[in-house]
């Protein structure tokens, strides 16, 4: 009776992870979430009863279903009858397991223990399944709290670990702008997927906080090694807006950077191409390359960034260069880069439309850095 006691005052604790705190994830984010934890629990069937094999066949079936949904973003029982019929079996089946599981009896408190794990992990698997057809997020949120309340309370699931894999579901959500209608697949919650997000987030961090440090001083610039100052660039434009590919460090096919934007509903596509070399100009030779591979792919423009500016013989294409849409910049053109990035974090509104080209291409090589750097 001991076992039954207990379980009265868990019913009675408040959930550890609440309705209001999973509604702010995407809503096939709390599905997939929902599966991730009965997912979790499902190995504690291991040696409960007879019945384990039925139990975790079903259960388990329940499951696969719901990432399938999650994955695929969509609600599969509306569109597939064969689906339908499956669900309504498995249904069945989850009725047959708890009746199975209340008619274990009180033999003795292992036994109860195990019948409150069984039952707890069944109706998991359940609520997960029927969160499916949920689509009113304040509801689906509930429905996913009991499960997450069902996996955690008798089946042995850490919170802990629970709670870590919520914090970075909802980080991934918010900042790579999920909707609702954006599909998670199992593999989200791999131990290599998890690990490779979370070294993402860590680089991300510190090219903002390379944007922000170079904003405030160009200094900056020269204390960075040349792949951070590419990933910085990407960060900025990326920030600013545009949608950003950063290239490969090797075989990049001439460009460091590749940054598209919608303009009156046309993609707009640039390429960027960065030397951060200490004693030397970058030279014809490898402009002559960048032009011919903007050529060659028919991009909507160029930037070639130097942060040791370019050499005297470059000058002379300048106007050449205009009329190819290719344009040139030194460490200033960074530095505004990187400053605009800046002021945007603190607008609450950007024209991304009307602006991207301008801030891209705008005072990428005055007269003025031209002398400067023919001087030197």
């Amino acid at each position: 009776m001991e076992s039954v006691d207990i379980q009265k005052e868990h019913l009675l604790e408040p959930h550890f992870l609440k309705s209001t705190e999973l509604a702010v994830l995407p809503r096939w984010a709390i599905v997939a979430f929902a599966a991730r934890c009965t997912r979790l629990a499902l190995p504690f069937f291991s040696g409960l009863t007879g019945e384990e094999d039925g139990f975790f066949r079903a259960c388990n079936t329940l499951v696969e279903f719901t990432e399938d949904c999650a994955t695929n973003s969509c609600d599969l029982l509306q569109t597939n009858a064969e689906q339908r019929e499956l669900l309504r079996k498995v249904e069945d089946e989850e009725s047959r397991i708890m009746t199975l599981v209340m008619e274990l009896g009180d033999v003795d408190d292992q036994v109860t223990q195990n019948r409150m794990t069984v039952a707890s992990v069944a109706k998991a698997a359940t609520g997960t399944a029927n969160a499916i057809r949920m689509t009113d997020k304040l509801t689906l949120a509930k429905e996913v709290s009991e499960v997450v309340w069902h996996t955690t309370g008798f089946s042995r699931v850490s919170e802990q670990r629970i709670l870590q894999e919520f914090e970075l579901l909802r980080e991934v959500a918010c900042r790579e702008s999920w909707t609702d209608q954006t599909g998670v697949h199992p593999t989200f919650f791999s131990p290599d997927c998890l690990i490779e997000r979370q070294v993402i987030f860590a680089i991300n961090d510190l090219s903002v906080k390379l944007c922000e440090l170079i904003a405030e001083n160009g200094k900056a610039l020269y204390a960075i090694e040349w792949r951070l100052i590419e990933r910085t660039v990407a960060t900025a434009l990326e920030g600013l807006g545009f949608n950003v590919v950063l290239t490969p460090p090797a075989k990049d096919g001439g460009k460091d950077v590749v940054a598209s934007c919608m303009i009156e509903g046309k993609t707009h596509t640039y390429y960027i191409e960065i030397k951060h070399w200490t004693n030397q100009k970058v030279g014809t030779r490898e402009v002559s390359q960048f032009v011919e591979v903007n050529l060659r792919d028919r991009t909507d423009g160029g930037l070639f960034l130097a942060t040791s500016g370019f050499a005297p013989a470059v000058y002379s294409r300048l106007s050449e260069l205009k009329l190819l849409r290719i344009e040139l910049g030194n460490d200033a053109k960074i530095v505004s880069l990187c400053q605009h990035f800046v002021q945007k974090r603190g607008r609450a509104l950007w024209d991304s439309q009307n602006i991207l080209p301008t801030v891209l291409f705008d005072q990428s090589y005055d007269t003025a850095s031209q002398s400067s750097d023919a001087a030197t």
